[in-house]
């Protein structure tokens, strides 16, 4: 996983929680950096579990910040996880894909070039 370094820079210390959904082995010392003092980072993007993620014990030190995991939540959870989005404004990054691009799509996520969530327009297939 490549991070925009200026974004990177950027954004250094300036947050609150970060939900790490990221399906495959990454470096996340540079999310962690990114992490205020005394926050935390969420892992619930497993993914191939024989390449473990990279994350280094002073990273997480350095900024007294807490790693943790979940697995799926409840529909109860799901829910809570949606109407804080639509409280703060955060909405997530997607591209919707016509049907007729499903194999090409599936061939990019495969091959770990999607960037996005892909979301299959159904109301005009």
């Amino acid at each position: 996983m490549n991070y925009d370094e200026a974004k990177m820079v950027e954004h250094k210390r300036s947050l609150d929680f970060i939900l790490n959904t990221v399906p495959y082995q990454h470096d996340m010392d540079p999310l962690v950096a990114t992490l205020k003092r005394d926050a935390t980072m969420c892992l619930v993007g497993i993914g191939d579990v024989s390449e473990p993620n990279q994350l280094s014990p002073f990273t997480t030190i350095q900024g007294r910040n807490s790693f943790a995991g979940s697995l799926i939540g409840s529909i109860r959870e799901t829910q809570e996880v949606i109407d804080f989005c639509d409280l703060n404004g955060i909405a997530p990054e997607y591209h919707l894909i016509r049907f007729a691009d499903l194999n090409q799509t599936w061939e990019d996520v495969v091959a770990k070039r999607a960037r996005y969530r892909y979301v299959i327009d159904v109301k005009n297939a």
